[in-house]
């Protein structure tokens, strides 16, 4: 093993698709396939299709498709090299060693004995739940209305009273009083006599990565005492930067990508009440204002957020400041406005979800949220206010990516304000003026990503790059064309016979479309590769040509009875005739077409030109002989 394309070759031949699709989607065995409900978006009858000999993954509804490496990253929300090492991890494929020194080999052996202390302690505060210290516990649970599903789904626990019983039951199964400490667990004493427990007396709720792995704990206080804080966190740690996680993903993530929004709440209670009320998709800083790294982790599941903060002076502040970091990321941002003194776990258990799902319904705009904020607190009275509100939108407006959303937020405070044309023609002038600052600056809007690079096509046998215009159009193909290309993707035996042996090129095809297929094909063979997987994994293959070969491959309805052989071992000659007799069809075709051509133009010279009489007789003779070979 000696570099990261050999890691990934052999996750590929050895990682198993069904199995981890198969962790979070009910499979069915439908035939060579696999099917079941896609997880991508929400139906209610199976569209999602699995080839465990192939690799591949494909949902004829939303279109999504790709192999094990890219479900780890479109389902699990990682980013490329944290889906390899994952992957590597559970099939036990060694990682490149050499670029990593001592230190760093210390490190990573420190970091699984972190995670395996943590994982230990959430086990602990489960099972003290259920003793007779656990009763005040429980009567704060059932108070909130927590049901018993809910508490095992987010792990909910308690750290009894006592000063080291969570050190004392973690040294018993090997773990130092060191380690236990740089995983947040333990403080140390004053002048140094010795270690306790960080939580004491307190309901524990397990702050969790995106794979459900606990890396610390957020823990309430049970029996009110005004000399501690309500709410304690796990410090940072090798494992826990409270900045990167969102409490409630893991549980959620599923949810948040299916409806394509996320509800943002302050507190681990309010998550996990909303999450009881069937508002799965919520979510909760994990014990620290809203950051810019929290938003990029939710951009891999979501675009579009609604913020429901407490309805105190705090909770209106922390809105507006997440209210700007949102906005400058690229969300659809909505604001959720709450009568004062409420919070989203007090509305649900007061009032249930339907009242709650009103609020997020009446749900406002940023403009309209600082319009009303700035009202309320008395700041609209003069010109001057009016101006430093107009400012402040706008500068909010100046940071979002799609300008396309500028006009709209514009037109909406124009309309709150009752402004004029000439006062909007200022608001654009100020815009101007804030995006040029913006460039020098170095901070200027950033464009809207770009989804992949695009693949290219021939013309006049002239490789081209595809411009943005550019949108592949399948129907074009003929039958012929399209039982060529798929018998290509299926066996690389015919492949590389039609390639090597018959020195099939792309002027044996009639569409363009067709030939631009084959000479994508032709460019990602290799001898020990499925032309699918290539095409899966190949970060230069247009997204709409790997929904394209994937539907191919995974379509229900076979092109011929032939296609049933390929799993049987047949013959490469039994493989290969339904493809050559489609060769041949296409050859007559272009042969019809030239004559054609022909016969309009003799037509033309009143059959003075003998050279067109010829070349016609010989295109004839050339079509009756591939006839007769069917």
């Amino acid at each position: 093993m000696n570099n990261w394309d050999d890691v990934k070759r052999r996750i590929l031949e050895t990682a198993d698709l069904v199995e981890i699709v198969g962790d979070v989607v009910d499979l069915r065995h439908r035939g060579a396939n696999f099917v079941g409900l896609c997880p991508f978006h929400t139906e209610k009858t199976p569209s999602f299709a699995v080839s465990s000999d192939k690799g591949i993954y494909k949902c004829f509804g939303c279109g999504k498709s790709g192999n094990v490496i890219s479900f780890m990253t479109d389902y699990h929300g990682m980013d490329y090299s944290e889906a390899i090492k994952e992957l590597a991890r559970r099939y036990a494929i060694p990682l490149p060693e050499q670029t990593k020194s001592k230190k760093q080999k210390e490190q990573i052996s420190k970091r699984e004995l972190v995670m395996t202390a943590l994982d230990e302690s959430g086990k602990y505060f489960i099972k003290m739940l259920g003793t007779t210290s656990g009763k005040t516990a429980l009567s704060y649970i059932n108070k909130r209305g927590f049901s018993k599903e809910t508490q095992k789904e987010f792990m909910i626990g308690l750290s009894p009273t006592g000063w080291d019983n969570l050190k004392l039951e973690l040294e018993k199964k090997g773990f130092s009083d060191q380690l236990l400490l740089e995983a947040g667990l333990l403080v140390e004493r004053d002048g140094g006599g010795g270690f306790y427990d960080r939580f004491r007396e307190r309901l524990m709720f397990p702050i969790q990565d995106t794979l459900g792995k606990i890396i610390g704990f957020g823990a309430r206080q049970l029996i009110d005492d005004k000399n501690q804080p309500k709410y304690i966190n796990s410090p940072q740690t090798i494992v826990y930067d409270k900045s990167k996680v969102l409490y409630g993903l893991f549980q959620g993530k599923n949810e948040i990508r299916s409806k394509g929004y996320a509800i943002l709440t302050e507190g681990y209670a309010d998550v996990i009440s909303l999450y009881q009320a069937g508002f799965k998709n919520s979510i909760a800083s994990s014990g620290t204002s809203l950051t810019k790294d929290q938003l990029i982790l939710l951009k891999r599941y979501c675009k579009k957020l609604y913020i429901v903060y407490d309805a105190d002076s705090a909770g209106i502040n922390a809105t507006l400041r997440a209210i700007d970091l949102a906005l400058e990321e690229g969300f659809e941002l909505w604001v959720v406005a709450l009568p004062g003194g409420e919070d989203p776990d007090s509305i649900i258990r007061e009032h249930g979800n339907k009242l709650f799902q009103a609020y997020i319904k009446d749900a406002q705009s940023f403009v309209e949220f600082k319009y009303n904020y700035y009202k309320k607190e008395d700041k609209l009275s003069s010109p001057a206010d009016m101006s430093h509100l107009i400012r402040d939108i706008i500068g909010n407006i100046v940071k979002i990516p799609d300008r396309l959303q500028h006009d709209a937020y514009i037109s909406r405070l124009a309309a709150l304000l009752n402004l004029s044309t000439r006062q909007v023609e200022r608001i654009y002038k100020e815009k101007g003026k804030l995006e040029s600052e913006l460039a020098k600056s170095g901070k200027s809007t950033p464009k809207p990503p770009v989804e992949q690079q695009k693949p290219k096509v021939e013309d006049n046998n002239e490789i081209k790059e595809i411009d943005d215009n550019f949108v592949p159009d399948y129907s074009l193909l003929l039958t012929e064309e399209k039982l060529i290309l798929k018998s290509m993707v299926l066996s690389s035996a015919v492949a590389d016979y039609l390639i090597d042996t018959v020195e099939a090129d792309d002027d044996r095809f009639i569409t363009n479309e067709a030939k631009r297929l084959f000479h994508l094909l032709n460019g990602l063979r290799t001898e020990d590769d499925d032309l699918i997987k290539r095409i899966v994994s190949d970060e230069t293959v247009h997204p709409k040509d790997v929904e394209f070969f994937s539907s191919l491959v995974l379509e229900s309805n076979e092109i011929s009875d032939n296609w049933k052989n390929f799993s049987k071992g047949v013959a490469v000659f039994d493989l290969i005739k339904p493809v050559m007799d489609s060769l041949i069809k296409l050859d007559l075709l272009k042969l019809d077409i030239e004559l054609e051509k022909l016969t309009s133009k003799i037509k033309e010279s009143l059959g003075s030109n003998l050279d067109l009489l010829v070349k016609h007789t010989e295109l004839s003779q050339k079509r009756k002989e591939l006839t007769n070979r069917f």
